[in-house]
């Protein structure tokens, strides 16, 4: 991922996903830093609270989830070469309360669907702020990190 703004938002991209998560504890993947300002990575997972197997966005509010709860961490790349980031669940926090149940629940219970989406978010640090980092082995884990 590569990029630079005039202000923080450089880009994202994200996937669909639709799983039951309870067997996991972490996400996990490997990051190449270019060095001190390489940049900062948002993570956002949701977790289906409705039930309707969708993950419904906000245009107008930065694309925030409507009726799931959406949960976020930040990772700031300040390393060069590459590292193993392994971020827990129960580091990610709540970025819409009141919206959803409020509480990390990625099961497919009773209609749920479970872990539907995850997203990446790439922002600059500063006004003038550029990402400039190398993802790879993206994955979820356990709490023994299979």
């Amino acid at each position: 991922l590569e990029g630079s703004t005039r202000d923080w938002y450089i880009g994202g991209l994200g996937t669909y996903m639709g799983i039951d998560a309870t067997p996991y504890a972490n996400l996990e993947m490997m990051i190449c830093g270019k060095g001190k300002n390489s940049g900062q990575l948002k993570f956002e997972l949701w977790d289906d609270d409705n039930k309707n197997w969708k993950a419904e966005q906000d245009e107008k509010k930065n694309y925030m989830a409507i009726h799931d709860d959406q949960f976020a961490y930040s990772q700031v790349v300040d390393w060069e070469g590459w590292k193993k980031v392994v971020i827990p669940f129960d580091e990610f926090t709540d970025q819409n309360p009141g919206v959803g149940n409020d509480k990390w629940d990625p099961g497919q219970l009773d209609g749920s669907g479970g872990l539907l989406q995850m997203s990446m978010v790439a922002l600059g640090r500063g006004a003038k702020g550029q990402v400039t980092v190398v993802i790879d082995d993206m994955r979820l884990t356990n709490a023994s990190g299979k």
